[in-house]
């Protein structure tokens, strides 16, 4: 391997180095400085089985310090520009719905992120791949950018569409509904373990975190995505969650998360009395590194697949980075 040319996919940093024998490669370098923006990606009104209206559910999220909202109703597409009184320079509402399919009882879910013309309908499938993908290619034609959701509720599909799927590059790997099985149970696989199927097969997938909103007074704030982007709007948003420029929290967050010619690097924002544990995580979902440090780093090397990071504080709290892909 030390004389293979890899390519590592990440796309904040420009790179072209040798590293041991080894030349590393990433995308564009960002024009503008970068900020982090946090934002909830589905969210549900009275328009569909939410038990607020939007107003409510669009004020809760912009007093607890949120910067982006995605109100994605089952099959409804709300007009964000009905609500500009509550958007400003500093929160901001993104377009989109729920399409809500399903193949011999099993529901099977997509935001559709930018919509702006119509509701988009399910359109059906004669498989649970087949569904899913007629959908991802209809949310595509529209322009919007399709998210594959809940892998786990109603045990919908797994890791084999994860790998299947064409034209969507983003999954819920977190869902904070109570009816979701985020963690799997004896017989089947959690969504993590899910991703790191599909990403040792060589699927290029990114994992968002959601709260899946429906009740206002119970089970909003529980997982969120944080994105990293130019400035505060839409098309800079959804292109930073195409390129995987993320991750997702319950809690933990982080000041830098940077790839260099040599490592990736973190740099956890620390609270007082509370210990960290990162697990450098790689092909097959092995751990290959951990740390207890709040500046943990993880060498790259000739071989590595991939490399993910899982960041869980003593509280329970955790947050997920995106997968840094390399490729032959």
């Amino acid at each position: 391997m030390s004389n293979s040319i890899l390519k590592l996919t990440f796309h904040t940093f420009t790179l072209g180095l040798f590293v041991s024998g080894l030349l590393i490669v990433s995308g564009c370098a960002p024009r503008e400085p970068l900020q982090w923006y946090r934002g909830n990606l589905h969210t549900h009104t009275t328009h569909s089985d939410g038990d607020t209206q939007p107003e409510g559910v669009i004020q809760w999220y912009r007093d607890h310090g949120y910067d982006f909202l995605s109100i994605t109703d089952h099959n409804f597409l709300l007009k964000v520009e009905d609500y500009s009184h509550l958007q400003d320079e500093g929160f901001l509402l993104i377009s989109g719905n729920e399409i809500s399919d399903g193949y011999e009882g099993r529901s099977l879910h997509l935001l559709a992120l930018g919509l702006h013309d119509e509701t988009l309908k399910p359109v059906g499938g004669d498989g649970i791949l087949s569904t899913l993908q007629n959908n991802v290619s209809a949310i595509r034609k529209a322009g919007a950018l399709p998210v594959l959701a809940h892998p786990n509720f109603t045990w919908a599909f797994g890791a084999e569409e994860l790998i299947g799927i064409e034209g969507c590059v983003l999954f819920e790997v977190l869902n904070a509904h109570p009816s979701v099985n985020n963690q799997g149970d004896d017989t089947r696989p959690g969504t993590e373990e899910m991703w790191d199927t599909a990403l040792s097969a060589g699927k290029r997938i990114y994992g968002i975190g959601t709260d899946d909103t429906h009740k206002i007074a119970t089970y909003p704030g529980k997982s969120w995505t944080m994105v990293r982007a130019p400035e505060l709007s839409e098309p800079a948003l959804l292109e930073a969650l195409e390129n995987g420029d993320f991750y997702v929290s319950t809690g933990v967050e982080l000041d830098e998360y940077r790839v260099t010619g040599s490592a990736v690097r973190i740099r956890i924002r620390e609270e007082r009395e509370v210990s960290y544990r990162t697990s450098f995580i790689g092909e097959g979902g092995e751990i290959l590194a951990e740390s207890d440090s709040v500046k943990p780093k993880f060498k790259l090397s000739p071989g590595a697949l991939y490399v993910r990071a899982r960041i869980v504080d003593s509280n329970g709290k955790l947050a997920l980075t995106q997968p840094v892909f390399f490729v032959d």
